[in-house]
């Protein structure tokens, strides 16, 4: 990659958020855990990521987008721990109206 393909130097472009797997039995309990994202790439591909793969990414400078669409600003997920158990989960840094559909 070229740093005419980011949007800073050295910025790596990010990863666009298409869904996301939440476990069932945590979100059945009344709180949200993210187990997996699918994620359109920079490069034109599609990719699966674990949470711990995102986790890991996010620390090595990657960037996970949810795209609200209709001229609402993306945000960025980021690694969160559920306030009601401790588990490691994902989080919008910030507000987001971003509806994103379950992976099926």
């Amino acid at each position: 990659m070229d740093a005419s393909t980011s949007g800073a130097l050295g910025e790596l472009p990010p990863y666009s958020v298409r869904c996301i797997d939440v476990d069932p039995v945590a979100e059945a309990d009344g709180h949200y855990h993210v187990v997996a994202i699918e994620t359109s790439d920079p490069d034109g591909g599609v990719t699966r990521w674990s949470l711990i793969q995102v986790i890991s990414a996010v620390r090595d400078g990657e960037r996970f987008k949810l795209d609200a669409g209709d001229g609402v600003q993306a945000v960025e997920l980021e690694p969160a721990v559920c306030p009601r158990c401790s588990m490691a989960t994902l989080t919008p840094a910030g507000p987001s109206d971003a509806g994103v559909e379950p992976c099926s």
